[in-house]
């Protein structure tokens, strides 16, 4: 997968977060629901912490979109949506 932005590698990322930045830019700015993600990262049996994971990767997703963003700020790439998260369409 390649991310056309400057500076962006995405090879040394693990790869359950290079999963959830797939399945947001397949998504083409419609919301992916948390439970989807936690379906696609961990199928019938996920761990007790797999929404918190999500979440995690989310957060390391949009520090690597967004290098400038303080810790736990939202930013403009990756949005919070409901149930779920949205990558603004015109950041890949």
């Amino acid at each position: 997968m390649r991310l056309l932005r400057p500076n962006v590698d995405l090879t040394d990322r693990p790869p359950r977060e290079r999963l959830v930045l797939a399945s947001l830019i397949a998504a083409r700015g419609r919301t992916v629901p948390t439970g989807e993600l936690v379906d696609l990262l961990w199928g019938e049996e996920p761990p007790s912490t797999a929404v918190n994971k999500v979440q995690r990767h989310v957060g390391e997703l949009r520090r690597l979109l967004e290098p400038e963003l303080p810790a736990r700020a939202t930013g403009s790439a990756v949005h919070g949506a409901g149930e779920g998260y949205r990558l603004d369409p015109t950041v890949v």
